[in-house]
């Protein structure tokens, strides 16, 4: 799919410049140029984070690391709205589809969770989102891990197109960047349609097994 240009109102580079960031070292707090408090996270606190929910939870840490992305998605959600219109005077539901892609494509990469790659080739015709992340940070700290990482992805995904949508959706990891150079890959869909290729996740089929049964 072709992305066209932004327009003029929406300058990437202003939003997401750190310019005019606003830095106070005695309370140690920085905020951007819309008023969003700035946390920034080091590959060891997120390994730290990982430890510590694998020790108390097993492996439900992919569950709580999922909702904690829900939870975290829909507040930068609400905070991108917020400085979009404090900025540019819209909102992102104002945006067309294709700026929407372009600008959460951004988002990801300014803010280090890896090179995003939204494709919308499906939406129409099944219903289907899919997602490719290259780079990953999660894949990169956790590749001791066995199994998919990215879950705190899926959930930052499913927030971020709910609120564009105004639909419930969920998000599923379907390839992990381990196993293909592409990248880690996700659908977005329905919570109905990705309830159904649960089981195959679990057998590892296999992404083409996944999608065969979404597009059937």
């Amino acid at each position: 799919m072709s992305i066209p240009s932004l327009p003029e109102k929406l300058d990437l580079r202003r939003f997401f410049t750190d310019v005019d960031h606003r830095h106070d070292l005695q309370i140690g707090t920085c905020f951007n140029q819309g008023g969003t408090r700035i946390v920034y996270l080091s590959s060891d606190i997120i390994r730290g984070i990982y430890n510590a929910l694998e020790y108390e939870a097993g492996d439900a840490w992919r569950v709580i690391l999922k909702n904690c992305g829900y939870i975290w998605g829909r507040r930068v959600a609400a905070n991108l709205d917020r400085e979009m219109q404090l900025l540019f005077k819209t909102l992102q539901g104002e945006l067309g589809v294709a700026e929407y892609v372009k600008f959460i494509e951004t988002y990801f990469r300014e803010h280090g969770w890896g090179i995003l790659t939204i494709n919308l080739e499906k939406a129409a015709s099944k219903g289907l989102i899919t997602a490719n992340l290259k780079n990953s940070i999660f894949n990169q700290v956790l590749a001791d891990v066995e199994g998919f990482v990215d879950q705190m992805m899926e959930g930052i995904l499913r927030a971020l197109f709910e609120h564009i949508s105004g639909q419930e959706l969920d998000c599923l990891q379907v390839a992990s960047e381990r196993e293909q150079d592409a990248g880690s890959e996700f659908v977005i869909s329905a919570i109905a349609r990705l309830d159904e290729v649960h089981a195959l996740l679990e057998e590892q089929a296999g992404k083409a097994a996944i999608y065969a049964k979404l597009e059937a």
